[in-house]
C-alpha cells in the first residue's frame, strides 16, 4: 500500500531471480543447467539445489519485506521512492519480463523456432525446486513477525564475525605489530634519527670555529688561502 511501484517491480524480480517461466532467468537457468548435466554431473546437482535454495530464500525476503508484519518501528515511516529510483527499477522489470523475447532465446541454430518445451529431468527437478521453495519460504514466514526457525549456523551468520575475530585479526595484528617493530626500528631511526643526529653533529663541530675573535678568522681565513695554493701549484 505504502510502495506500489516497489512491490511490484521487486515482485517481477524476484520471480525472474528464482527463474518462473516465462522470465528471462527461467530461460538462462535452464540453459546453465542443461550444460552442466551434459559436462559435469556435481556442477548440475548443485545446480538443482540451488534451484530450491534461491526461490525459498527470495520468497522469504519477499514476504518478511511486502507481506509479513512489521517488526520495527522504521514500517511506519516507508513511502515510495522517487522517479530516480522507481524508474530504473520499472524498465529492469519490464525488461525481466520480455528479453527472453526481444533477445530470441526461442529460436535454434538454422533460425527454426522452437515449438514446444522439452520436459527434462533437469526441467522436472528444477520446476520441483522453484515450487518447493516458493511453498517453503511462504509457509514458514507469511504471516509472523519473528522468525520460525533459529538454527544457532544462521543466527550467528555462519560464525564468520568468530571467523574474523579468531583467524583474519590474528594475522591482521600480527601484521600490524611486524610493520610498527620496523617502523619503531628501522625505518625512524634511518630517516628521522640519522639525519637530525648528523646534522646536529655537523653543528656541533662547526659550532667550535665560530668563536667570534677576528683574529682566529683571519688566521683560519689565510690558512686556508696558503692550502688552497699549496694544493694549485703542487
Amino acid at each position: 500500500q505504502k510502495m506500489p511501484v516497489t512491490f511490484w517491480t521487486f515482485l517481477i524480480g524476484t520471480a525472474a531471480l528464482i527463474a518462473v517461466p516465462g522470465t528471462s532467468g527461467f530461460w538462462s537457468k535452464e540453459a546453465i543447467l542443461e550444460a552442466a548435466h551434459e559436462h559435469n554431473k556435481l556442477v548440475w546437482t548443485l545446480g538443482i539445489a540451488v534451484a530450491f535454495l534461491t526461490p525459498f530464500y527470495m520468497t522469504r525476503l519477499f514476504v518478511v519485506a511486502f507481506l509479513g508484519k512489521p517488526r520495527t518501528d522504521h514500517a511506519d515511516h516507508a513511502h515510495e521512492v522517487g522517479p530516480i529510483m522507481w524508474v530504473p527499477l520499472a524498465i529492469l522489470a519490464v525488461m525481466a519480463v520480455i528479453s527472453a523475447y526481444i533477445t530470441g532465446p526461442l529460436e535454434a541454430k538454422g533460425g527454426e523456432g522452437v515449438g514446444h518445451f522439452h520436459l527434462s529431468l533437469t526441467a522436472i527437478l528444477s520446476l520441483a525446486g522453484l515450487v518447493a521453495g516458493v511453498l517453503g519460504g511462504w509457509k514458514l514466514y507469511a504471516g509472523r513477525d519473528r522468525d520460525p526457525i533459529c538454527i544457532p549456523l544462521f543466527a550467528r551468520k555462519f560464525y564468520l564475525d568468530e571467523l574474523y575475530l579468531g583467524i583474519v585479526r590474528l594475522f591482521q595484528d600480527f601484521l600490524g605489530m611486524t610493520l610498527d617493530a620496523l617502523d619503531r626500528y628501522l625505518i625512524e631511526p634511518l630517516t628521522v634519527r640519522l639525519p637530525a643526529l648528523a646534522a646536529m653533529s655537523t653543528g656541533y663541530v662547526l659550532r667550535l670555529f665560530q668563536v667570534g675573535n677576528l683574529q682566529a678568522y683571519a688566521f683560519l681565513f689565510a690558512l686556508g688561502a696558503v692550502v688552497l695554493i699549496w694544493l694549485v701549484v703542487f
